[in-house]
Parts: structure tokens; sequence; C-alpha cells
């Protein structure tokens, strides 16, 4: 879709992989891996918790020598297109910071804003189980044929969607897992970005 992250090394492509790279940052790998021979991270629930869970579960093993990351943020920038911005600056402590705003005032996500502060605990309890969300779709036929990957499951009661998020007119039509999981989905996906 058009709001996903690929990487390219020649003719080799792997697509939708900021859910996984937001992971990895928040466990501290910088020297990882990943066999993906079908060019796409999978969905999984829309969040990076699977990933978290799995890489906490694998653990990590240090190596020899310095791994240096290789983004950082040196200098302030803005990058904007007709439907959304972005800002970045250095931090001044040396450690992600991240303050986001989102406004999607014809649903119920409303505006919604975040600060966040990265640590070794805090991925992990506010933001490795954010889901990706959707404003269009209308009913679970609509969201079908809007949304590749999208899950739902019929229960007593009604359907649960499982992969996603999904607003519209003037409420939800899935449950949520934080009162204001948008946003934090939002600073997920920046981080792995």
């Amino acid at each position: 879709t058009r709001r996903t992250t690929s990487i390219r090394n020649g003719p080799a492509q792997v697509n939708t992989i900021e859910h996984l790279m937001a992971a990895i940052n928040a466990r501290g790998i910088d020297n990882l891996l990943i066999d993906c021979p079908d060019g796409e991270i999978p969905g999984g629930d829309g969040s990076a918790e699977l990933f978290f869970n799995h890489l906490i579960e694998a653990g990590i093993r240090s190596q020899e020598g310095h791994h240096p990351y290789l983004v950082s943020v040196v200098e302030e920038g803005i990058l904007e297109t007709a439907d959304w911005s972005i800002a970045v600056a250095p931090s001044s402590g040396g450690r992600l910071a991240i303050d986001a705003f989102i406004d999607f005032s014809e649903v119920p996500i409303g505006r919604q804003a975040l600060h966040y502060q990265d640590c070794a605990q805090s991925f992990g309890l506010h933001l490795a189980r954010a889901r990706t969300f959707a404003t269009k779709p209308t009913s679970i036929d609509a969201a079908r044929r809007l949304l590749p990957g999208f899950k739902a499951e019929i229960l007593p009661g009604g359907f649960m969607f499982t992969n996603m998020i999904i607003a519209t007119g003037d409420s939800y039509i899935t449950h949520l897992r934080y009162h204001d999981e948008p946003v934090r989905h939002k600073i997920m996906d920046a981080i792995g970005d």
C-alpha cells in the first residue's frame, strides 16, 4: 500500500518492514539475518507485538566489534504531503523521543497526541500492541475489498477484527487495545521507518 516501508538491494526487495524494524530497534539489535523468501513481512495482528515477543524469546548475543546505528537525526527537518506531515529533530538527551499528533476529525479517532520517550520497557508496554488502522471501510465486505490482508472472525454477537482497527462514521467497529491506539501505532510506524 502507499503507507508502508520497503527496502531494496539490487533486485531483492522486502515490503512492509516497519513493524518488524520497530521491534528490532526496541530490542537494541543492530545486526540480524532474516530470511524472507516471499518479499513481504507477514502482517501478523497489525502490530509489532509478535515480532517483539519473538525477539525477546530468541535472545540477543553480543558480537565482537562495533556496529554503529545507520540512522541518526543530526538536524531538524519536515516532510509534508497534502495528507500528512512529519517533523524530526535531534534529541537533546541522546535517546529517541517522539511527540506525535494526529487529526482524523471525520471519524472517532479525532485528535490524539502522545509523547513517547524510548527506553527498554516502554516499547513493549506502550507501543508494541498498537495495530494498523483504517478509516474508509463501512462494513466487513468493504474492508475485505479495500484492505488486502484484512482478517475478521465470526464470534457470538458479531465480528471481531483481528488485525486492524476500523473507524467509520462516529464509532469504531473494532475494540481498542489502548484508548489512543491510533497515535501509538503512528509512533511505532515512525520508529520502524
